[in-house]
């Protein structure tokens, strides 16, 4: 859930039956909640989180699995009047988190062969923040992000000892 400065508060979600997934988008206006109209998606799709910016531009962000089984990332943006669906870099399998840092939607996504990326939109185009695969020597397993000013913070854990135990807490902070 998130809440703008309009005074909205939105959900995300999906809907399941044994036969189709759809994304789930609710509005919460004061008064009532109502379902939104999204864009059409080929396939099981899933909303994982959703973040406002302070301008009311509202970002909703997860998953598709097509009948043909391939994985890929689902972001859509709200522009104050409808929803659009927005594309993602090449090999983006799901996205976990969304946040706001300096006006601009950053995202925690899994890539196909390449793990965890922190994904920040500048224009019309997604560039990576660096995230590491690895801290010294261990695999990062990211789980939340968040966005305040300049500033992005990227929490996870690393594997424990002995192998199968989690491991300490991690966070990475990036600068703007």
């Amino acid at each position: 859930m998130a809440a703008s400065d309009s005074g909205n508060v939105w959900a995300v979600g999906g809907t399941f039956s044994s036969t189709k997934a759809e994304a789930l988008v609710l509005r919460f206006d004061g008064k009532r909640w109502k379902k939104q109209p999204l864009p059409r998606v080929e396939g099981r799709a899933r909303l994982n989180a959703v973040a406002t910016a302070p301008d009311g531009t509202v970002w909703a962000v997860g998953e598709i699995r097509t009948p043909d089984g391939t994985e890929s990332g689902l972001a859509l943006r709200w522009d104050g009047r409808s929803w659009k669906r927005i594309a993602l870099p090449d090999r983006t399998v799901s996205i976990e988190k969304a946040t706001f840092g300096k006006g601009e939607v950053v995202l925690l996504a899994q890539t196909a062969g390449a793990g965890p990326a922190a994904l920040r939109r500048a224009g019309d185009t997604w560039v990576s923040l660096g995230l590491p695969t690895t801290v010294k020597g261990r695999p990062l397993s990211p789980f939340d992000i968040s966005g305040h000013g300049d500033t992005i913070d990227v929490t996870g854990v690393l594997p424990g000892e002995p192998p199968g135990s989690t491991g300490p807490g991690i966070v990475l902070t990036a600068r703007r």
